[in-house]
């Protein structure tokens, strides 16, 4: 895979935050500025004031990284789809992604995932694989295949999750998740009738997977884990 080139198509990255401190969203967005795709615009859904956070922003436009960056500010009850479904009403990009500030891309996530839309044209939401890390300590179940031959286990903090094929009837089941931050799409996907906010607390990016396979959109899993 070659490197997009400088008028690749920009992907607008929706940013949720408001819960937790600027260091976290600095984390997340630190992901998104080493990315090696390079059209890239931010979409800040911002559901509280957070200390720092506007000081931040101004540096990041001086950057000159982004194409452009938005303060997008969450209205209404404040449920997770809320902000979510704000930063979507304002993509005016051909493609968008979500990024939780407590989330991370490793810096190869955009191109191979926007490698899948030059080469199979056809998609429409193209997602990778997630790697777990517990922050605070090792995995509270550890895979069989740490085992050592005393019964111990390796010590481990990360996992590989949510690294499979699209499947609707497993994911019906919730079997078969793809992780919030692991997807691109095309923005030709929110309809009016999609960008109606469903105000959940939970499952919101499964509600959103759901009602986009039932409009058509063709899914394809690119077989990395580049996400964390």
């Amino acid at each position: 895979h070659g490197v997009a080139p400088a008028d690749a198509p920009t992907v607008s990255v929706i940013i949720r935050c408001g819960s937790r401190p600027l260091s976290f969203v600095k984390r997340a967005v630190e992901s998104v500025q080493r990315q090696t795709y390079p059209n890239i615009m931010i979409i800040f859904a911002r559901f509280a004031e957070i200390e720092g956070f506007d000081e931040f922003v101004e540096q990041l436009r001086r950057s000159g990284r982004y194409r452009h960056i938005t303060i997008a500010h969450v209205e209404g009850d404040k449920r997770r789809s809320a902000s979510l479904w704000t930063g979507f009403r304002r993509v005016e990009t051909p493609f968008f992604a979500n990024l939780d500030d407590d989330d991370e891309w490793f810096p190869d996530h955009l191109q191979h995932v926007m490698d899948v839309f030059r080469t199979a044209p056809e998609s429409d939401f193209v997602f990778a694989g997630c790697i777990r890390q517990e922050e605070e300590g090792l995995l509270p179940k550890p895979h069989p295949r740490l085992a050592r031959t005393d019964g111990s286990f390796v010590e481990e903090s990360r996992e590989l999750c949510q690294f499979s094929q699209f499947d609707l009837e497993r994911m019906l089941r919730r079997e078969n998740m793809i992780s919030s931050h692991a997807y691109v799409a095309r923005s030709k996907l929110l309809t009016d009738e999609v960008l109606q906010d469903p105000k959940l607390d939970l499952l919101e990016d499964a509600y959103l997977y759901l009602l986009l396979a039932a409009r058509g959109a063709k899914f394809q899993f690119n077989g990395r884990a580049t996400t964390l």
